[in-house]
């Protein structure tokens, strides 16, 4: 049930930003860099570390998601895609979801930030 909940509220939470924040989120989306701003926080992207989702806990289901993505110039990443699934659809999309929150230092190019392609690998192991 917590499941089903969580996964309705994320795309609520997104038609719940500001006209800046929309515009903010824009300016993040196409790559440019913010001045004087701090970036809009992401949706979805809360600070409780506990993201197994509650059905693949029911199920015992365990295994690796690795995921590709692009590091924009500001470190936020973009364009989650599954490159090979863990065997269970509830893992690989909960491993998009979370990708979506990583930031990273950019590669730097002749001194300048630039975006570059990236990949991860989420394990998903069950404990006791």
């Amino acid at each position: 049930m917590r499941w089903l909940i969580f996964s309705f509220l994320i795309p609520l939470a997104a038609f719940a930003q500001t006209e800046d924040a929309g515009k903010a989120a824009s300016q993040t989306a196409s790559g440019q860099q913010f001045k004087d701003q701090a970036p809009p926080p992401l949706a979805g992207c809360d600070k409780n570390p506990i993201w197994y989702p509650a059905p693949a806990v029911r199920l015992n289901h365990e295994g690796e998601t690795e995921v590709g993505f692009t590091v924009l110039e500001t470190g936020y990443v973009t364009d989650v895609h599954v490159i090979k699934s863990s065997g269970h659809d509830e893992l690989d999309e909960a491993a998009v979801e979370k990708a979506k929150c990583f930031t990273y230092r950019p590669a730097m190019q002749n001194g300048k930030p630039v975006a570059v392609p990236w990949k991860a690998v989420i394990t998903w192991k069950l404990h006791g």
